[in-house]
Parts: C-alpha cells; structure tokens; sequence
C-alpha cells in the first residue's frame, strides 16, 4: 500500500508550477502513524461519490479547525490572516459540499486514502498544539503547505472518476482552493524563511519542526 509520507513543503515548488504537485510515487509499506506524519496518500484507487464526499468533508472540517488553531496561537500578521482566510473559505466550502451532496443523496463512505487523512491531521494537529509560541508560525505554515499539496494529490490521482458526477463541481472547488491556499502559504513560507536570513533550503528549514525518531 503506498501513502504519502509528510514532507512538510514536498511541493513548495508550487512557486514555480502548481502543476508540480501531481502525486509522484512515494512507496512505503508503513501504516499511517506517528504523530500526524502521514497528510494523505499516493495511492491511485478510483474513489467513489461517497468516498470523494467524505474526503472533502473532512479536508474541509480539518482546514477549519486548523485555521481557527492558527487564529489562536499565530503572531505573525501574514500569519494570522493566512488563518482567517482558510476558516472563511473552508466553512464556505464545507457548507457548499454538504448542500451538495444531500441534494444528490450522496451517502459519504470512508476510505483508505480518508482513513489515513483523519488519523495523520489529528496528530498534527497535536504536534501544532505542543510547537512553542515562537516556533508556531513556521511549523503552522509548514504543515499547511504539505496538507494543501496532499489534498491536491489525491484529487489529481484518486478522485478523477467523479470529476463526471454530482460532485464534479466540488472537486473543482476543492482543487482551486486548495491550490490557491498552497500558493499562498509557499510564498509566506519564502517570507518566513528570508526573515531567519534565508539560510538552508526549504525541507531542511521545515524538519526542525517534524518529531523526532524517539517522540514518533
């Protein structure tokens, strides 16, 4: 079973082509565990309706309550608004998608690509919570940056089927949101790092953020 392993900024490049993000293999026999070190996965099984709906349900959801988290512990102010973009936009969509998807009588089923989405965001969402205050910003960004790029791959690659059906409509949504969102949090990734003095590359700087071998 492949998953997508957490890179934390896997698909930064972003910057350059949001094209680059289109789910390039990333073996591994692993489970999705450890502290929230697994966004989503690479798996190229077609989804169903109902297996689309929840993962959109739950990207969402966990974009909400992400952002609502960065409200509370952000002190940056490109930050901060970064996180009041993402509830205005996620609690936007959540809502949309629901309407949708009581309109087609869509009956949302869990999958493993959504499985291993709900199990990893909690623990990062842990991780997020333990980050000291002057540490939160880029670990916050950090990890929004992977989830946006992960939510991308599995659209690109496991959702396509149902780019033909009731939630064709969604899905376009999801992508263009996500896809402005991982623009938009690269960029004050770029913006973080050059205030630190831009040493390093983008991984490394990300990693110091990661748990450790021992924590995991």
């Amino acid at each position: 079973m492949r998953r997508f392993t957490l890179r934390w900024v896997g698909c930064v490049a972003v910057l350059a082509s949001i094209g680059a993000c289109d789910g390039s293999d990333n073996q591994s026999g692993s489970s999705a565990a450890g502290g929230g070190a697994t966004v989503g996965t690479t798996s190229t099984t077609a989804l169903d309706d109902g297996q689309v709906a929840l993962v959109i349900l739950d990207a969402n959801g966990a974009e909400v309550g992400d952002g609502g988290l960065g409200l509370a512990r952000a002190t940056s102010a490109e930050v901060l608004a970064f996180a009041q973009t993402m509830v205005t936009d996620h609690t936007t969509a959540l809502a949309h998608v629901r309407s949708t998807i009581a309109a087609a009588a869509i009956v949302p089923a869990q999958s493993t690509a959504g499985q291993q989405r709900s199990v990893a965001s909690l623990g990062v969402e842990q991780q997020l919570r333990m980050q000291p205050l002057d540490a939160f910003d880029a670990a916050f960004i950090c990890r929004e940056v992977d989830a946006h790029a992960a939510l991308l791959e599995v659209i690109d690659t496991q959702g396509q089927a149902a780019m033909h059906g009731p939630l064709a409509g969604e899905l376009q949504m999801a992508r263009a949101t996500a896809a402005a969102h991982l623009d938009l949090a690269s960029r004050i990734l770029t913006s973080l790092m050059n205030a630190e003095g831009g040493k390093g590359d983008v991984t490394q700087f990300c990693a110091q953020f990661e748990p450790s071998a021992g924590s995991m």
